[in-house]
């Protein structure tokens, strides 16, 4: 058995029972010296050292906690046994690192109420081979998704509504520009209402990939009208767009579907489009 810090790389998880491998860079453990026969617990892959969380006498799981040579919940005495094991003391309150009665893979490392003779609060030392290397934390990412400054891509800055025209002229000679209730004829202004064309797949997987491509065939496709009033002309007295989940009413179970139905076709897999050239400028 051995302590495995894999998934618990940060200050406050707790390390936990894993079957010895010797090539396996999250069983490895630095014994950093304090004074005589006492010592921190670090691991060189999270720099993170086993501290017995700040509580004094109390049969609990113990942390990881950041690596501090002054911090004395981090103080282990170690002392080696007639028959070559060694126990961990917690120098803070005087119990010994083990195991819970169970002692099986995968439960957390406890400090426990000292008793050298019990297997469970003793440790064997293996040398090990296995080299670290310490990556330091990521500062930045080749990956939109995993930098939290990136949110909006390809948004332009948010502005004050205006309509665009080609010249001075054609602003003047505008109805709106007199009467701004009026619906503007700028040559830079497109209106959206109207018949889109409309295609619904039952998974977002199912859906046409190029869709949005000038030239794509989409005679086959239905049409809708927009703006569209709810309830939806020939679709369902339910409002045309719909939450992003798909609730359930099984009592117990959660309330969306999951994998590949975590984003329901109805709000993914519709893919309209206008039946006219966008204008840009």
């Amino acid at each position: 058995m051995d302590a495995d810090p894999e998934s618990s790389r940060y200050p406050g998880r707790h390390p936990h029972s894993q079957t010895c491998t010797s090539t396996y860079r999250a069983q490895v453990w630095q014994f950093v010296p304090v004074k005589d026969d006492v010592y921190l617990i670090v691991s060189p892959l999270s720099q993170q050292a086993i501290d017995n969380s700040g509580d004094k006498e109390k049969e609990q799981s113990v942390i990881q906690w950041s690596s501090d040579p002054s911090n004395g919940n981090q103080h282990w005495k170690v002392t080696q046994l007639p028959n070559g094991n060694y126990v961990f003391t917690c120098q803070a309150n005087g119990y010994n690192m083990g195991f819970p009665d169970a002692g099986l893979v995968g439960e957390p490392i406890f400090q426990l109420k000292p008793d050298a003779g019990q297997e469970r609060q003793q440790w064997v030392l293996v040398k090990s081979d296995v080299k670290i290397k310490v990556e330091p934390l990521k500062t930045h990412s080749d990956n939109e998704w995993e930098n939290q400054h990136v949110f909006a891509i390809n948004k332009e800055d948010g502005h004050a509504i205006f309509i665009p025209f080609a010249n001075a002229a054609e602003m003047k000679a505008d109805p709106a520009y007199r009467r701004p209730w009026e619906r503007t004829r700028s040559s830079r202004y497109q209106l959206l209402n109207g018949n889109w064309k409309f295609h619904w797949v039952k998974q977002p997987e199912e859906r046409p990939k190029e869709f949005y491509k000038p030239g794509y065939d989409v005679s086959a496709w239905a049409e809708i009208p927009v703006r569209i009033a709810r309830p939806a002309p020939g679709l369902s007295p339910q409002p045309a767009l719909r939450p992003c989940r798909t609730e359930r009413e099984e009592h117990g179970k959660k309330p969306w579907k999951s994998h590949e139905e975590r984003f329901p076709a109805h709000l993914v897999a519709r893919c309209p489009r206008k039946a006219t050239e966008t204008v840009r400028y």
